[in-house]
């Protein structure tokens, strides 16, 4: 049992290691404050150790920004970036991600339009289209999850075609593309190639 894991584990052979932003690397508090000194030093560790990074997230640019702000442009190479839950995926040095452009998906323009309608929504909440996702946030004292049960039910009428990711700060309504899990996927065929 035991001593077999150990010995599998400690034979593999890993090239990236993949973690969420939020809750991860900061908490829910520090979110806009900066990453801790300890986090980026361990980071730059692995990084510096040949690793790749993959940080899934389910914001945007701010993500970019700060780890920019904090890493080495040396690594950069090596940190990849899952934006808006894993909808837009690319380096840290691609400025130009993630894009800002309207929802090209039609299911997503449906749903931006049901909740759009919704007044006691657009009082409650900022609704932000995006190509992939839109997000929604509180703008007052609503509970995310009070808001994520009134969205799904204006949303009833898409018959599961979006899913709805809840954070402690925000909605994502996401279209038919995987979450934040395509960043793995997309780790493991980009490292691959790159390893063999």
């Amino acid at each position: 049992g035991l001593k077999r894991f150990l010995a599998r584990a400690c034979a593999a052979k890993i090239g990236a290691v993949a973690l969420d932003y939020d809750g991860t690397l900061c908490t829910k508090d520090e979110r806009f404050g900066g990453l801790r000194d300890h986090v980026v030093a361990e980071c730059s560790r692995l990084l510096k150790a040949g690793l790749h990074l993959g940080i899934a997230t389910g914001r945007g640019k701010s993500v970019r920004v700060e780890l920019q702000k904090v890493l080495d442009r040396k690594l950069w190479a090596r940190v990849h970036i899952g934006y808006y839950n894993g909808t837009a995926i690319g380096a840290l040095g691609d400025d130009a991600l993630p894009k800002t452009d309207e929802p090209s998906d039609a299911v997503l323009k449906r749903a931006q339009s049901l909740l759009s309608d919704d007044a006691w929504l657009t009082t409650m909440a900022k609704i932000t289209p995006r190509p992939q996702q839109l997000t929604v946030e509180p703008t007052g004292a609503t509970r995310t999850d009070a808001l994520a049960a009134h969205v799904m039910s204006r949303l009833a009428p898409l018959d599961g075609g979006v899913r709805v990711v809840v954070s402690s700060h925000s909605l994502g309504v996401l279209g038919a593309r995987p979450g934040k899990g395509s960043l793995v996927t997309w780790l493991r065929e980009r490292i691959g190639e790159a390893r063999e």
